[in-house]
């Protein structure tokens, strides 16, 4: 086996991972259960947690002993965490499977696109990095379509029977991750403490783009993940009947697919600069009407906010990727996935809190705020740094 067997292998697993048969009817199977939106947001938040603390730690044994090892230990985890969420249940149990879920796709997490563009470095076709990683997104999208699809009617059958099917594609995943093949570029071993404290200071003291770039993908992405579970409850807000729920994020799924897949192509006519003022605009303008209005007609806006969130993943993803060297990449994409899960871990009390009190077009009043802030400073640091 060679590095270019890599591709096709990474292009599976981005497929094998989002066969999570269950994500379409979680927020209503836990409500079922008489958990509050609290209850639901504390168990994202704990996922998030672990993420946050387990994140740099796992970029940096992705970097010194390779992104192929750890993705395979981090695909072992995520298998625990799934068959663990299958078998029991209860707030504490859920919990515990949060953790070991999170300690997987910290270890997977930043691993696999580094290892794509390294492998891409090792066969000198690095230049196809923006498309083949918009592909696997968009592979990845495609199989959350099918799952959101077949989850929900899996579920008219038994609210339980999407977690028991989920396990199937994720031990194909395992097996096949101890497959991958480490490109030479890693095989040396640096000086880790001084290599991880170099690569913290860089994104954090010494170069202000990266560290807002950082901060602005992180923050942003955060809160696509937030309202992505306000989605669901607003799906039961309107009385959408469940084996809808899966129809509707299907079709953002794809969408947001779509919004990957031609990235590349979007971003070269645009620019790297107007693509980042326009999606958190379009995103703040897509929540304002969620606060406004309960109709059925909402749902199609569920999609198009998706679009902008498969767009925004590459865009951002491919200004880290020229901003960092190769060894300190899979350290650099972790630091930016944990800054996602601290912004979660942070501000999703705030929405969970809203929509009990209230309801949950009011909570999202909470993203439209912050993210209008937080998106408008580091935009503005980026441009003073002349990166658009």
């Amino acid at each position: 086996m060679n590095v270019r067997s890599n591709i096709w292998k990474l292009n599976v697993g981005y497929f094998l991972i989002e066969l999570l048969f269950f994500i379409p009817i979680w927020v209503p199977f836990l409500s079922g259960m008489g958990f509050s939106m609290n209850d639901i947001f504390l168990l994202e938040a704990v996922f998030a947690a672990t993420l946050v603390i387990m994140e740099i730690p796992s970029g940096y044994f992705a970097d010194i002993y390779g992104r192929s090892t750890s993705l395979a230990v981090g695909s072992v985890l995520w298998f625990a965490g799934l068959v663990y969420l299958a078998l029991f249940a209860g707030l504490v149990p859920f919990l515990i499977g949060q953790i070991l879920l999170g300690l997987g796709a910290s270890f997977i997490s930043g691993a696999q696109e580094a290892l794509v563009y390294d492998s891409l470095i090792e066969m000198k076709e690095e230049d196809k990095y923006r498309k083949i990683q918009g592909n696997m997104f968009f592979y990845s999208r495609m199989a959350a379509t099918i799952s959101n699809f077949s989850g929900s009617i899996l579920a008219t059958v038994s609210m339980r029977l999407p977690f028991y099917v989920a396990i199937v594609p994720c031990f194909f995943l395992m097996v096949m991750n101890f497959t991958l093949v480490e490109p030479k570029i890693h095989k040396s071993k640096a000086e880790k403490l001084t290599h991880f404290k170099a690569i913290l200071k860089e994104s954090f003291v010494n170069n202000k783009a990266l560290r807002s770039i950082l901060f602005y993908g992180g923050f942003l992405l955060s809160f696509t993940l937030m309202t992505f579970w306000l989605y669901q409850k607003y799906m039961s807000y309107i009385d959408l009947p469940i084996l809808y729920y899966g129809f509707v994020i299907a079709a953002a799924n794809i969408v947001s697919g779509l919004g990957s897949k031609f990235a590349k192509e979007i971003e070269d006519k645009i620019g790297v600069g107007f693509s980042l003022v326009a999606i958190p605009i379009s995103l703040i303008l897509t929540w304002f009407l969620f606060f406004f209005f309960k109709s059925e007609y909402m749902l199609i806006f569920i999609v198009i906010a998706s679009f902008f969130w498969g767009y925004l993943l590459v865009v951002v993803q491919n200004v880290i990727q020229n901003l960092v060297a190769s060894n300190k990449r899979a350290t650099v994409l972790s630091i930016r996935s944990m800054l996602t899960r601290l912004s979660f871990v942070i501000f999703s009390p705030v929405l969970g809190v809203l929509t009990d009190k209230f309801n949950v077009s009011v909570a999202f009043l909470a993203p439209i705020i912050i993210v209008f802030v937080g998106c408008g400073i580091a935009v503005f640091v980026l441009k003073r740094n002349k990166i658009f």
